[in-house]
């Protein structure tokens, strides 16, 4: 983690006035939605980076709203050079103001970042400054090579701002010639801005648009744009994960009646793995060339089988989760396996203390119909399957910026139309929470804080 204060400043114009290149295919309050949705995603990603401290936003809109811990810098400047360069020098007042006073801390850098990269995510944001940080200046392009989607300043700084065509190569260039460390950086997720029609790839479909899809019933023009996107997004690339399960229980509060994994209490059957049962797993995924622990497991088996409470207590823990944190834990510090989660429904508290030991969790959302849970549904009497209470895992993994995987369950009685809606309510949850992806590497565990 770097030790360095780093400030993000995030540029907006009013918006009734913004994108107006994209006029012959949006309407003006279409093009308003569009600037407001792709800066509550760029904030998401700044709020949820671990190596920003405070986020400015300039803007002329005194009504523009902004989310809670976020700083309005009111600016009526023509241009948005001049808009940035007050940012700039209101950063550096500030925090020449701070110097000396005991408990504040002043602005090491700034990160301009601009509000028109919907598909930034807090990671980007992480690595960014992590190779950025012992330069002066660092410059990221989009992807023409030609533009600024980045630009991380030292202060105090003497750059100019040359946003604008070509400036990339300005911003580089006026670094020179002041003798400065300066490098370029590319940022996946920085390579995309929204200006053209052509760019609007980059925004999500709108939500009553999406619904519409239910009614579709050729499947052949869907399986192509289907096919399409992927190809546009990740080429012909096939990527996996070189993971080991433990199933640390098969047994469930839950009773859904789709399910293969769960299986209630036989005669004779232990509710828990031994801990030297799960060491021996990871040992042997270890010597075959895994990174990954995945520990499956059943929904809190101890709020219905008094069996699976004795045998808890029996070994010292109060709760299915206090095991599996035990464990998490161990196989780590023994096997140098990267430990994945996914134990059901969780608490903050409880994904907070999961997180001590783990790189990332997740949860299936499976689907948002109520209906499914009524009496003859395949979710009826499985208390852990409401709706509302696994979006609320959702919610709080991502207020407490855990890298958290999910999905939907096809075929288990549900509408295509409800389908999308669940669809949507990840997309939600996910454009208020922003990216937070775990390093793929051993290092990952010191990174995110892996058994202290």
């Amino acid at each position: 983690m770097t030790s360095q204060y780093v400030t993000a400043i995030v540029p907006v114009r009013a918006l009734h006035d913004g994108k107006t290149r994209l006029a012959g295919v949006l309407s003006l309050p279409r093009r308003a939605a569009l600037v407001r949705s792709m800066l509550e995603r760029v904030l998401a990603a700044l709020r949820g980076a671990q190596r920003i401290q405070r986020i400015i936003v300039v803007t002329p809109d005194e009504h523009l709203p902004l989310p809670a811990g976020v700083a309005r810098l009111l600016d009526q400047s023509v241009g948005l050079n001049p808009a940035i360069e007050l940012a700039i020098s209101e950063v550096s007042r500030r925090s020449l103001a701070r110097e000396g006073q005991p408990g504040q801390r002043a602005s090491d850098a700034v990160l301009i970042i601009p509000a028109d990269a919907p598909q930034v995510s807090s990671y980007d944001i992480d690595t960014l400054i992590k190779q950025a940080e012992n330069f002066d200046v660092a410059v990221v392009p989009d992807r023409h090579g030609r533009g600024t989607n980045g630009l991380w300043l030292r202060l105090p700084t003497a750059i100019p701002m040359q946003f604008g065509a070509d400036s990339a190569e300005a911003h580089m260039a006026a670094a020179r010639r002041l003798g400065v460390r300066v490098t370029g950086i590319e940022v996946a997720g920085l390579s995309h801005d929204v200006d053209e029609p052509a760019d609007l790839g980059a925004e999500p479909m709108p939500e009553e648009l999406a619904r519409l899809l239910a009614d579709e019933d050729e499947l052949a023009p869907l399986l192509l744009r289907a096919s399409s996107l992927a190809q546009e997004g990740f080429g012909q690339r096939v990527s996996y994960s070189r993971k080991v399960f433990i199933p640390l229980t098969h047994w469930c509060r839950d009773v859904c009646h789709y399910c293969t994994f769960a299986a209630p209490p036989r005669k004779g059957d232990t509710p828990f793995m031994t801990i030297e049962q799960v060491l021996e797993i990871a040992r042997q995924g270890a010597e075959a060339g895994c990174d990954e622990a995945l520990f499956t497991l059943g929904d809190k088996p101890e709020l219905r089988y008094p069996a699976a409470r004795r045998a808890l207590a029996d070994m010292g823990f109060a709760s299915t989760l206090d095991y599996l944190a035990y464990c998490a834990q161990r196989v780590f510090m023994e096997t140098g396996l990267l430990p994945h989660l996914n134990p059901g429904v969780m608490s903050t508290p409880e994904i907070a203390r999961l997180r001590e030991v783990s790189v990332s969790m997740g949860i299936m959302m499976e689907s948002t119909a109520e209906r499914l849970s009524e009496r003859g549904g395949p979710h009826h009497r499985s208390p852990d399957k409401e709706p509302r209470r696994r979006l609320a895992t959702l919610e709080a993994a991502g207020e407490l910026a855990v890298p958290f995987t999910t999905g939907i369950l096809i075929g288990i009685g549900e509408t295509r139309l409800e389908r999308i809606e669940t669809l949507l309510a990840i997309r939600r949850s996910h454009l208020r929470h922003g990216d937070h992806h775990p390093e793929l590497s051993r290092q990952a565990g010191d990174a995110y804080g892996v058994c202290p």
